[in-house]
């Protein structure tokens, strides 16, 4: 029998397996720019524990105000509930409670047309 301990790095050095294939997808890689040309302090794919599953989120900002944020295109359409959920349940970690963390969810979209550009301008002033 397994530990808990080994399971969960077992699982993770799969899922990291598994990312080192992920490409990122046009909205990831124009958001990860802006980030970049501003200089805001931010990880690209982290990976987060959450029992026997992993959530990953698409960006971290490591700078206060320090956030998550998941980037939604089409494969979460119709999945807003299952999505909340599992925000939640990350969100409840002590981590991400001790060290004031705040989620973001942007649409796609909402990346092509600069509204979370806009975002991201009012939470960080200091860098524009």
């Amino acid at each position: 029998m397994k530990t808990k301990h080994k399971r969960n790095s077992e699982l993770a050095n799969k899922r990291k397996d598994e990312l080192k294939w992920k490409r990122p997808t046009k909205a990831e890689t124009v958001f990860w720019d802006f980030l970049k040309k501003y200089d805001i302090p931010a990880k690209f794919q982290r990976i987060f524990y959450m029992g026997d599953t992993f959530y990953i989120v698409d960006f971290e900002v490591l700078m206060k105000p320090r956030l998550l944020i998941e980037l939604d295109g089409s494969v979460h359409n119709g999945r807003e509930n299952y999505d909340d959920y599992r925000q939640n349940k990350l969100m409840g970690r002590k981590h991400f409670k001790r060290w004031q963390y705040s989620f973001l969810r942007f649409k796609n979209e909402e990346v092509f047309n600069g509204k979370a550009f806009q975002v991201m301008k009012e939470l960080y002033p200091s860098k524009f």
